[in-house]
């Protein structure tokens, strides 16, 4: 310290390690977004013009001490946009080399990560959870199981309806059409129905074909019986009003009937 060249020993020595003042050239910010870590740099000359070349050399100091490079778009006349990993808990600075002989000159800025934002603790904001408490029809929960009950408003749901309306749309169109450019009578084709039903009302329902020949034998047999003279009835002397042939031929039906009911009779016993 006694030493006369102190003085101007150690201040020609850190005029010399220190950092070359800027020229101003380059306003840069950096911040954290998101886990990333975005930098964005506005170059200007000294008359305010926009550099539109990239700087050449960008680098950021990680919080573990090592450095690693990093590439600038160009979003804009002078303006650059970069972004990078920031996921540790630490300082991140970043320097860029301006343009020029002399590169000693750089722009610094950075930020620091604090501890995750998850593992803070907060107070507790009564009011607020009142609040809330009140519009949702909420109460305060005293046991830990009461956080698993049914909800007393379990609110409702909003569901879209455009795309049914849509399909409705598409399917009332074509008929929209038809009923303008398509005339159809339709007076006469209700009418036409109408009678329709009307006459299918009035049809009698057909008779089976086995009891039809029970009529038809039953008729013959009725005829039979009133053609054949009672004891002691003397006919008048006239020829009679059918011919022999068909009174035979009522007969044998009379008895084929007579017949038929025996059998019926005895695979009925």
């Amino acid at each position: 310290v006694g030493w006369g060249g102190f003085g101007k020993f150690w201040a020609q020595a850190i005029r010399s390690i220190a950092r070359r003042t800027t020229s101003n050239s380059y306003e840069m910010t950096s911040s954290q977004v998101g886990g990333k870590g975005e930098v964005k740099i506005t170059a200007r000359d000294s008359q305010g013009n926009p550099i539109n070349s990239t700087p050449k050399e960008v680098r950021v100091s990680l919080p573990d001490g090592t450095f690693k490079g990093m590439t600038l778009t160009q979003t804009g006349p002078g303006e650059f946009r970069g972004t990078f990993d920031a996921t540790e808990v630490g300082s991140y600075i970043v320097t860029v080399a301006e343009d020029g002989a002399d590169r000693s000159r750089v722009s610094t800025s950075g930020f620091s990560v604090s501890y995750p934002p998850e593992y803070r603790s907060y107070r507790t904001n009564e009011p607020l959870l009142k609040e809330v408490s009140s519009i949702t029809k909420g109460e305060r929960l005293k046991d830990p199981s009461q956080s698993v009950r049914l909800a007393v408003d379990p609110g409702f749901s909003v569901q879209e309806l455009w795309a049914f309306f849509v399909l409705l749309g598409a399917v009332l169109v074509p008929i929209d059409v038809a009923v303008r450019r398509i005339a159809l009578p339709f007076g006469e084709i209700l009418a036409k129905a109408l009678q329709w039903f009307r006459d299918r009302q009035e049809v009698q329902p057909k008779a089976p074909a086995h009891v039809e020949k029970l009529k038809s034998a039953k008729q013959r047999s009725g005829s039979a019986t009133a053609s054949t003279p009672e004891k002691g009835y003397i006919a008048p002397d006239k020829k009679a009003e059918s011919p022999p042939s068909a009174q035979t031929s009522t007969g044998t039906a009379s008895s084929r009937l007579l017949e038929a009911k025996k059998k019926r009779k005895v695979g009925d016993d």
